[in-house]
């Protein structure tokens, strides 16, 4: 899901569809003191590849507040999914 969140934004970026990202992606359960805090930690290149013509185009800035908003709807959606018996729940969410 983080993947795919950080592939719509850097697509909308570029203003294209047809760009991949490198990314490392891992989910850390635990603060440094050993307390549950589940998160994620994120190495994302500053670029992305456009297959067609084989280029690597660079970015120097992404918007954190459009991540932040990528990120809720691809949690909405999950939830949508996983949760299809909770629908009124993410009708009030997304109201």
């Amino acid at each position: 899901m983080a993947k795919a969140c950080l592939s719509k934004l850097i697509q909308a970026h570029f203003k294209s569809d047809a760009c991949e990202i490198a990314a490392i992606i891992f989910i850390h359960t635990h603060s440094c003191n050993g307390n549950y805090n589940p998160h994620l930690h994120v190495i994302l290149a500053e670029g992305a590849f456009f297959p067609s013509n084989q280029d690597w185009k660079w970015f120097q800035y992404l918007s954190l507040s459009q991540l932040r908003l990528f990120w809720q709807k691809h949690l909405l959606k999950l939830m949508e999914i996983e949760f299809p018996a909770r629908q009124y729940v993410i009708n009030l969410s997304c109201a």
